[in-house]
């Protein structure tokens, strides 16, 4: 199973699994210290046919980051995405500044790699869903990650940065763990085989 994972291509080569289908490609931001301010990271979401998984991939510094959700992760996604938006409503009505965990995702899979090296797998991974307010009026989702541990040698590791969503950012993620868009892509992409199967 393990080589199964570590078969896994480069984001940046924007290639994928045989079985994985790109839903979306988005962006998202990273807090960058030399700098002083946000940037811009690549994402991509795709899913997995073969096992129903949700991926989501990510421009990570030099490197890329994956990770896999399951059917109840998806839907701790999706109940991240409702508390973002309550609280988000709540915030502006209020017209206040606030910072606060949402959740935590625990046992995910996950995947980091560097330029265009291999893919190293980590098993049980945690990432934690945070509101934080930049004003009054802006109001972000910020995904953390645990530190990740390659499952083939504990000395190679990984801390993937925080990515910063906007209000419109996440609305757009958000499609990308929600059932009724999946089937909606799903349907579309068999409609599509089925007719470029006519062509022989």
């Amino acid at each position: 199973m393990k080589k199964i994972f570590l078969i896994l291509f480069s984001l940046i080569a924007l290639t994928s699994f045989s079985q994985e289908e790109v839903m979306f490609k988005m962006k998202g931001q990273h807090f960058n210290n030399i700098l002083k301010q946000m940037v811009g990271c690549d994402i991509e979401m795709r899913y997995d046919t073969e096992n129903e998984r949700v991926m989501l991939y990510a421009e990570d510094g030099i490197g890329s980051i994956c990770y896999m959700y399951k059917e109840a992760q998806i839907d701790s996604m999706s109940t991240i995405f409702e508390k973002y938006f309550k609280w988000e409503k709540q915030a502006v009505e209020m017209k206040v500044e606030i910072e606060k965990s949402i959740k935590q995702i625990s046992n995910l899979t996950a995947g980091f790699t560097y330029g265009s090296g291999d893919w190293n797998i980590d098993f049980s991974s945690t990432i934690g869903a945070s509101f934080f307010s930049q004003s009054t009026t802006n109001h972000q989702l910020v995904l953390s990650f645990e530190k990740l541990q390659s499952s083939n040698n504990e000395y190679i590791t990984h801390n993937p940065e925080k990515i910063y969503f906007s209000k419109e950012q996440v609305q757009e993620i958000a499609k990308g763990f929600d059932s009724g868009y999946i089937k909606s892509f799903l349907e579309k992409r068999t409609k599509k085989q089925s007719i470029e199967d006519t062509f022989k």
